[in-house]
């Protein structure tokens, strides 16, 4: 009887009989493992008869260390013990598992796949179609390829592939764009998980696609230096400057577009898919805005802000005139109204569902007094804040006793947490 084994050392790679078995070469680790293959050979019985078919003996293979022992097992596995210690034991099915002295350990499947494991925690595979991949403790990876690619991520996520042209790739933690370079270290494109691919090349000519996430597939075209164009068979069409910046855009769905352009106005008409109410946006800086719906809601400003507008949904009303006059009613009754006045001055109103109502009137340098429907009152000026109650009994307080009685009620307010917080 006679066993080959290929056996890998920590300073060099020895090969012994006819199968080799590098698991870790490729990736640039050295690992004891031992691979045990069956071949002819002679062995005897052993002294009890019953524990061995063959009883163990000194291999006489002139590549096996001196002192390595063979033994041929009655349920049909070979071990085979190198001086060092190292054992390598194939099963009847062709599978061999390897240990070595410092904890290491290997498993080779009949198909040639080998699994290596490392005291350190390390876990490194080798394919039979030549990729080797390793698994660091701390969660980083490595794989190298047979056609010379090397991936690495390291423990935060990052991503790094050198190519076998000196080209690389980097994916930063969490993003889903993978950045590709040169060999110099020129970005000259861009991919995804979506299938998007992005090509820059040696003139800086863009070109390539972008699909999103609800797999709509979007054409790239352009030059990094003077602006590039993106556009889809839907209409949509945008076009930004050599500087990132948006020059122009009119992006459309079945809803609708919108369209902006490189002067600052924007329009857009379409309709709601959820309410199908539809309307009609139209903004320019000259002009200002206009806009309206089905529902008879519009706002029409000026570029000076001036204009009147009505909006009505579902939580209540608001309207605004030319006048600057201002009313918004809620859908419980409450209400809230400003008017402007000529002279600066202005008056402003609040009234509740339950009857009560609280008036102000506000003077030209903005200082104003509301007055509530049981008669107090609240002055408020620049320095001063007066407050009078139903009795006319009048208390005034300064700007600085002002902010320290926010402080002192920002501390009692504290206190009190800590003390529910101890309970």
């Amino acid at each position: 009887m006679k066993i080959s084994i290929d056996h890998v050392t920590n300073s060099s790679s020895e090969s012994f009989g006819t199968v080799i078995v590098d698991s870790v070469a490729a990736i640039g680790l050295a690992v004891p493992f031992i691979a045990a293959t069956m071949g002819a050979g002679e062995g005897g019985e052993d002294e009890e008869g019953d524990e061995y078919t063959y009883a163990p003996y000194e291999s006489t293979d002139p590549e096996d260390p001196p002192g390595t022992i063979i033994q041929k097992n009655k349920n049909g596995t070979i071990t085979k013990t190198l001086p060092d210690g190292t054992t390598g034991t194939k099963m009847p099915d062709g599978t061999v598992y390897v240990s070595s002295p410092d904890g290491s350990t290997a498993v080779i499947d009949p198909d040639g796949h080998q699994t290596v494991n490392m005291p350190d925690g390390t876990k490194i595979e080798h394919y039979t179609n030549g990729t080797a991949h390793a698994e660091y403790p701390d969660g980083s990876v490595r794989t190298e390829y047979t056609d010379g690619t090397i991936r690495t991520v390291d423990a935060e996520g990052e991503m790094v592939q050198v190519n076998p042209d000196g080209s690389f790739e980097v994916r930063e933690p969490g993003q889903r764009i993978t950045k590709v370079y040169d060999p110099d270290g020129k970005i000259v494109g861009a991919t995804d998980d979506r299938e998007s691919n992005i090509k820059i090349d040696g003139d800086d000519n863009i070109s390539g696609t972008i699909v999103t996430a609800d797999g709509e597939s979007f054409e790239v075209s352009g030059n990094r230096d003077t602006g590039m164009v993106v556009k889809n068979d839907s209409g949509t069409r945008i076009e930004i400057d050599g500087e990132g910046k948006l020059k122009n855009a009119i992006v459309k769905d079945e809803n609708g577009y919108l369209q902006i352009n490189e002067d600052g106005s924007i329009k857009s008409e379409g309709r709601d898919p959820k309410t199908g109410v539809t309307f009609e946006f139209d903004f320019s800086p000259e002009n200002g805005l206009k806009y309206k719906n089905s529902n008879g809601d519009f706002v029409d400003v000026d570029a000076q802000g001036k204009g009147e507008a009505r909006i009505v949904n579902e939580d209540g009303e608001l309207i605004i005139d030319r006048n600057g006059r201002v009313e918004a009613k809620d859908k419980d009754g409450n209400y809230e109204r400003y008017e402007p006045n000529a002279d600066g001055t202005g008056t402003w109103e609040r009234g509740n569902a339950d009857g009560t109502q609280i008036k102000g009137e506000i003077d030209a340098e903005g200082n104003a007094t509301y007055t509530s429907s049981d008669g107090s009152k609240l002055v408020v000026k620049q320095d001063t804040l007066t407050v009078v109650d139903s009795t006319g009994k009048s208390t005034t307080y300064t700007k600085d006793q002002l902010q320290q009685m926010a402080a002192e009620q920002k501390m009692a307010v504290e206190q009190a947490s800590n003390l529910e917080g101890g309970k």
